[in-house]
């Protein structure tokens, strides 16, 4: 006798939602929401961090963290933590780490602006934020366009033939 049996695998997803770089102007409200789902279990509770230090709601009046569940017995269930930071400084910027209970974290940057009327805002590969307003946007546009012309010429002569050596 032959007993067919399926398995359903649920694989639990953390994940800051957005983009890992959120970009908030300085005095204004910054929001993260960590969003965990594919679960059989809720998480006792989750955590958040900015660098290394623990998030409370009553560090400081700037500072709220609320949690909203879907979902419930035989259905996928998930939760929301959103962490809500009014009144944004500069020394708010940086990692800011969501963390289950019973899961892996998701991790975030937060960019605190402190222009008011950035012209320009560009991020490499590298994770590097550069910011430029007024006559520097010049600038580094010629550096970036002088950087991209080198590396394609670099890149030109890989591709030439070597030259053929007769001893």
């Amino acid at each position: 006798m032959a007993l067919l049996v399926y398995l359903n695998v649920i694989v639990p997803q953390v994940e800051v939602v957005g983009a890992e770089d959120k970009y908030v102007q300085l005095g204004s409200t910054a929001r993260l929401q960590c969003k965990v789902s594919s679960m059989v279990q809720l998480p006792d509770y989750i955590f958040w961090y900015h660098r290394e230090y623990r998030l409370l709601d009553m560090d400081h009046g700037r500072i709220n963290i609320s949690q909203a569940r879907r979902g419930g017995e035989g259905s996928e269930m998930s939760v929301t933590s959103t962490l809500t930071i009014t009144d944004a400084r500069v020394t708010d910027g940086g990692n800011y780490t969501c963390l289950p209970s019973n899961l892996h974290p998701a991790t975030a940057r937060l960019h605190v602006i402190t222009d008011e009327h950035p012209e320009a805002m560009h991020t490499g590969g590298t994770g590097v934020v550069v910011v430029v307003a007024g006559p520097s946007l010049l600038l580094v546009s010629s550096l970036l366009m002088w950087s991209w012309l080198w590396s394609w010429l670099l890149l030109m002569v890989e591709l030439l033939p070597s030259p053929l050596i007769v001893i």
